[in-house]
This record gives C-alpha cells, structure tokens and sequence, in this order.
C-alpha cells in the first residue's frame, strides 16, 4: 500500500542537543522574564526529574546544562521553535510573519496573499511525531478573515471551502497541497538550518511520509462482555455495560405551549409511539 504525506516538515537530526541555562525551581519561585518550566533529570540519572526554571540566555544563579532532544519533548519543541524564529529574523524571508503564543503553543504565521476580506496564511508550529521519532514542523495553510467582515461565499472561495465556481471543493486537499508545496520552495533556503555551528539542525525541504493502514471496525463493549458495532442495538440486545445501582428519577419539564409535543415526547419515551424502533427507557435501559 503506498504511503502518504503529512503536513510535517521533519528535522532531519532524528536526535540532537541544546544548551540551555536551569535552576531549580523552589516553592514560593516567581517566574522571571524569558525562563519557561520544564521536568529535567536532576543529575545523571535520568530517570529521576526535578522542575526547573529555564533559560536559552545566562543569567544569574542559572546553571549551563546540555538537553539530549529525547529528555524533554517539550523543551525540545520550544528550542526548535526558537531557533526557526531566530533564522528568519535573520534571513528576513519574502513573507510578513508574525510569530504568536498561546501557553505552551508557539506558530509562526506567513502571510502570502493579502484580501480585502483577509489574509490567506501559511502557519508553522513545532510537533513531535511519535511514531517515527521525529521533531519537525507541522506546516499548513489557512484563511484569517478580518473582524468586520461578514463570512460569506467569498470568504468560503478564499478558505478553499468552496470552488471559484461556489461549489464544495473537491480538490481542497489538493489545493491546500500545492498551496503549502509553492510556499516550501519560496522560503526553504532561509529556514533549512535552524542550528548553531557547534549542532547543526536541518529542516528537511519534503513533507513526512508515512505509511497508510486501516482502523478495524468500531466496536462496544456492553454487559456480560457482550460486544456489538451498533450502539444502539448492542443496548437493546445485551444492556448497558453498567447498570445505575440507585434508583433513577427523571423528571419532565416542558412549557405549556408544547404541551402537544411533550407528550409526543413522553410517549416516545415510554416506548408507546414507535415501539419497533425503540421500545421505551425501560426496556432499553433498565431504568
């Protein structure tokens, strides 16, 4: 079966190694500007961590330590995505960007096409792909509409939502592909190497390949272990995985201007309107 692309532009390091400066954290600490919090090995055994505040700068009372990539996912991803940062400023690439964060999470937002609706924008962020063992950059594409801008077809045809016809899209992942693969092309040089000259870090210019395989068919689990790929007839052959041990009161409420609709309802519910179909909360759920 042939593989797939995902949306990550992998490091080709499949493991590499940062300085950075620590202290331990102590109760009653008050973060200080540019440290972060991170679970590093306290000395060389590495299975025993410790919280501490971190640095990619001196400063006082921190002490130098070397990250191994595979101490802390976290602190790696924040590295990466510093290091990205860095190199575009420096090699200043054709696109504005603007780097943004959110708590743990950091993007870098390109904008590549400019609207009177909005802007069309490439977004990169740092990820860990466990199944391979990889850091690298989840890299997409994304529509921002402006504020004052009411959605409409227009805004759909420039989310690639819709076709220039108006119609759905059936080519949006295409699109979305070329889209990314054009931007890759235009910026790859300025962002291929995110390291320093004593650990050099290359991004690689192609998307991760992995392999394709199929879920197996969704199934639930219901009393006596009994297993059924339909929730609602697993419950009407077997029961509930777990029945309610106190007793159950429901209770009805409903305004009197759909007085006719709730007894629709209540007789629905009791198994009197459609008893085929569903046989009432009784039967069903052993309540």
């Amino acid at each position: 079966m042939a593989n797939i692309r995902l949306n990550i532009l992998p490091i080709k390091n499949k493991q590499f190694s940062f300085k950075v400066y620590r202290k331990l954290k102590l109760e009653g600490d008050k973060k200080e500007d540019n440290t972060w919090l991170y679970n590093l090995p306290q000395d060389m055994d590495i299975n025993e961590y410790r919280s501490y505040w971190i640095s990619f700068i001196p400063k006082n009372e921190f002490e130098e330590y070397i990250v191994d990539s595979n101490m802390s996912i976290g602190l790696s991803k924040k590295y990466i995505f510093e290091q990205l940062v860095k190199a575009l400023n420096v090699n200043k690439p054709k696109f504005e960007f603007k780097v943004k964060r959110l708590f743990t999470d950091c993007f870098v937002d390109f904008i590549i096409n400019k609207y009177e609706k909005g802007n069309k924008i490439i977004y990169m962020c740092p990820y860990y792909l466990e199944e391979q063992n990889t850091y690298g950059f989840i890299i997409d594409f994304k529509f921002s509409k402006n504020i004052d801008v009411l959605f409409d077809k227009e805004v759909q045809k420039l989310s690639l939502s819709l076709d220039v016809n108006g119609r759905s899209n059936k080519n949006y992942y295409s699109d979305k592909f070329r889209i990314v693969q054009n931007f890759i092309t235009e910026v790859y040089e300025g962002i291929q190497n995110i390291g320093t000259e004593d650990e050099p870090i290359e991004i690689s210019p192609n998307l991760v390949e992995t392999t394709v395989f199929h879920l197996n068919k969704k199934e639930y689990i219901f009393s006596n272990n009994n297993i059924s790929s339909s929730q609602f007839q697993g419950i009407r052959n077997y029961g509930a995985y777990k029945n309610i041990s106190k007793e159950v009161t429901f209770a009805f409420i409903f305004e009197d201007r759909f007085r006719s609709f709730a007894n629709e309802l209540y007789l629905s519910l009791t198994g009197k309107l459609n008893p085929g179909t569903f046989p009432g909360l009784e039967q069903m759920f052993n309540t």
